[in-house]
């Protein structure tokens, strides 16, 4: 993602391929150094921005379990 891209606000959301038929789940889209969590269903709504270490982590723990 270009710096232009970056300032306009200009993400790449995508969808898990597990998702549900009814499109509730989240979708994520990264920066550098950011990923950005929202609602499929409301994208307008509150976005969760999360550090890329810290969503590594996140993902990490999910597959160990």
């Amino acid at each position: 993602m270009s710096e232009t891209e970056q300032c306009e606000g200009i993400l790449n959301w995508r969808k898990s391929s597990r998702s549900i038929a009814n499109g509730s789940c989240a979708e994520v889209a990264a920066v550098p150094g950011t990923v950005s969590v929202r609602d499929s269903v409301a994208p307008s709504n509150v976005q969760l921005h999360i550090s890329s270490k810290a969503w590594q982590e996140f993902i990490t723990g999910i597959k160990a379990a």
